[in-house]
């Protein structure tokens, strides 16, 4: 297992390295805060005879999921 002493090591060298690059912040709050989320996305599965749409479950959104205005 690891040593604790050379995990700290490690953890350092590696922040200073990241601060030298050129995002070296982007990279450092993606490190500690994990890869960024677009949210939630409810698709629309069909429209009622009212006229109200009828949704789909929650879902984490992708990439895909955008459309050209965003």
């Amino acid at each position: 297992m690891l040593d604790r002493t050379d995990f700290a090591s490690w953890q350092q060298r590696i922040r200073l390295y990241c601060r030298g690059k050129d995002n070296g912040v982007n990279i450092l709050k993606s490190i500690d805060e994990g890869p960024y989320k677009l949210g939630t996305f409810r698709e629309t599965l069909a429209e009622s005879t009212e006229g109200t749409p009828q949704f789909g479950p929650k879902r984490p959104r992708v990439y895909s999921d955008l459309n050209s205005k965003e």
